[in-house]
């Protein structure tokens, strides 16, 4: 017999147990995270996800599009806006387009369970998610190792950056000290150059009216006054030259004649003809006149003017006439006078050549309007000037570089001017990095400008793009461009991180081309990496991939 108590709880169990049913199954191609938007209302309707309309439950998957944005369709081909779920357990779920619903094409690449076709065509695609899944995850786990040996190289490139930009930096401060020392030499040389000029042109000014041809008679007076001193020296010389030889003729004689004991007519003789000399040496005896005495040619030569200051303006063909004459006259002359005038001749040509009027070989030439203090004056400043303007440009280029984008920790900029090459077909493609591309015939080597680098850009998947705008125009086309596509990639051992290849290059718009290189400046951190991978490697296939995920379409094109 049964206890009353049993019987009890049986009978209290009985109407929920009876209540409890499982729940209507989940229409084909919807995921388990949505299946709660999958349940018929009480009334046994549906109402569309975009709540478009309402329409009964039955018919969805009924292989007609009813909704809008096709979600009464998951599991058919009938909405083109539609999308397919994929459980594939064993590897990643993953969202097939509606249009390859059911089209007989196994589509592995996203539906390696075959779900895909098994409601139209059963058997056609067997369930391959165990090798594929397998094969997947020994390749992520390779793409990992990739990335992080990649990683590890773009953090040297990126300290390798960080070196070149503090070069930059302490360039640009030398620079700014050095312009600001130049500036104050430059300042001082320009009040040089004008007080120079200023000297100048009051020189100019106190010459007046008759300019270089009042210094010119001036220079012509100075020189008649050296033609007469000479004159006269020539004629006492010559006075000198006849009285000496009279006087070794008398002690000739009297030596001849000399009789030491006792008075002869010898010495009379000697007596009486030096007396008649004396008296013959009054005046020259080839009545030459001299108009200057030995102080007069003194205080000449000792004279000063102020030829020196004005000389800068005298007539080129005067003043050579003048210098020639004393040269010429050289030659008359005894030894001391001589190296006077050459010592005069020197000073003037010396002058001459200071202020522009004849030219000096050791210097450059310089304009016909300045004296060579005037010229060597301007040039100093011209150099003081010109070291400014590079300065200038020097700080110019570094302000511009440092201001460059050179993209995430500035790791481009160890990479710019690196050359990477790759031939596709008749032509060779040469990308130099963040500066130009360029495309060469390998028939006859002519080059087209692809373009200059222009900005980075983000790809759909986070990746880097480098954009290169304004190429060689195309014929009856636009201007000729190129966007580069980074991938991660380790390097070929050389630890550099600079090793870059270009896995190869479409034009998918007339002369747009687009490439993909590969590169450890393409990789991330691999603690990013993991984010995201949740589910992936799952094997009951209800892990959750967004639609926009990298296994949505297996068919994606560069």
């Amino acid at each position: 017999m049964r206890s009353p108590s049993l019987v009890l709880a049986l009978l209290l169990a009985t109407p929920a147990l009876a209540s409890t049913n499982p729940p209507p199954p989940r229409p084909r191609g919807v995921p388990k995270s949505k299946a709660s938007l999958y349940l018929p209302s009480p009334d046994g309707s549906f109402t569309c996800l975009d709540n478009s309309k309402t329409i009964p439950f039955s018919r969805v998957n009924d292989d007609y599009c009813d909704c809008p944005d096709g979600s009464d369709e998951p599991g058919t081909s009938a909405c083109e806006n539609g999308k397919f779920h994929c459980m594939n357990r064993g590897h990643v779920p993953g969202w097939l387009s509606s249009s390859r619903v059911g089209d007989g094409i196994c589509d592995y690449d996203v539906c390696c369970d075959g779900s895909d076709e098994e409601w139209v065509f059963p058997g056609l695609c067997p369930d391959r998610c165990a090798e594929i899944g397998k094969a997947a995850r020994e390749a992520e786990r390779e793409k990992r190792r990739i990335n992080a040996e990649g990683w590890a190289e773009r953090e040297k490139l990126v300290a390798e950056a960080a070196q070149k930009r503090a070069e930059v930096e302490q360039k640009l401060e030398e620079a700014r000290a050095k312009i600001t020392a130049a500036r104050h030499r430059e300042a001082l040389l320009k009040q040089n150059l004008d007080e120079i000029l200023a000297h100048e042109a009051t020189i100019a000014k106190r010459l007046g009216s008759g300019g270089a041809a009042a210094v010119a008679q001036k220079a012509r007076e100075k020189i008649a006054r050296y033609q007469n001193a000479i004159q006269s020296l020539r004629a006492a010389i010559s006075t000198q030259r006849e009285r000496t030889e009279i006087l070794e003729g008398i002690l000739d004689d009297l030596a001849k004649g000399y009789n030491p004991n006792n008075q002869d007519m010898a010495v009379k003789a000697a007596v009486v003809g030096w007396t008649e000399l004396k008296a013959a040496l009054v005046a020259p005896a080839d009545n030459t006149d001299v108009s200057m005495n030995a102080a007069e040619i003194r205080d000449l030569l000792e004279e000063e003017d102020d030829l020196g200051d004005v000389i800068e303006l005298l007539d080129m063909r005067e003043v050579e006439e003048a210098v020639n004459l004393l040269w010429k006259i050289r030659a008359y002359l005894p030894d001391p006078v001589n190296q006077y005038l050459m010592s005069t001749y020197n000073t003037v040509k010396e002058q001459l050549q200071q202020y522009g009027i004849i030219s000096s070989p050791a210097s450059p030439s310089t304009s016909s309007q300045d004296s060579k203090t005037a010229a060597e004056a301007r040039s100093a400043h011209t150099k003081a000037s010109q070291e400014i303007r590079d300065l200038s440009a020097q700080i110019d280029r570094a302000q511009k570089d440092l201001e460059e984008d050179f993209g995430q920790d500035g790791v481009w900029r160890a990479l710019k001017g690196v050359k990477v090459e790759v031939v596709v077909g008749e032509y060779t493609y040469e990308l130099i990095l963040l500066e130009k591309a360029t495309q060469r015939s390998n028939r006859d080597s002519t080059r087209s400008n692809l373009g200059s680098f222009s900005r980075f850009e983000t790809a759909n998947n986070g990746g880097i793009v480098l954009v290169y705008e304004r190429g060689a125009k195309c014929w009856n086309g636009p201007d000729r461009s190129v966007k580069v596509y980074i991938e991660c990639g380790a390097g070929a051992g050389t630890g550099t991180g600079k090793e870059m290849e270009v896995l190869g290059v479409v034009e998918p718009e007339k002369c747009e081309y687009a490439m993909r290189v590969r590169g450890p400046v393409g990789c991330v951190k691999p603690s990013e990496r993991e984010v995201g991978r949740k589910g992936r490697e799952g094997t009951d296939g209800e892990g959750e991939v967004d639609e926009s995920g990298w296994l949505v379409s297996g068919r994606d094109e560069l």
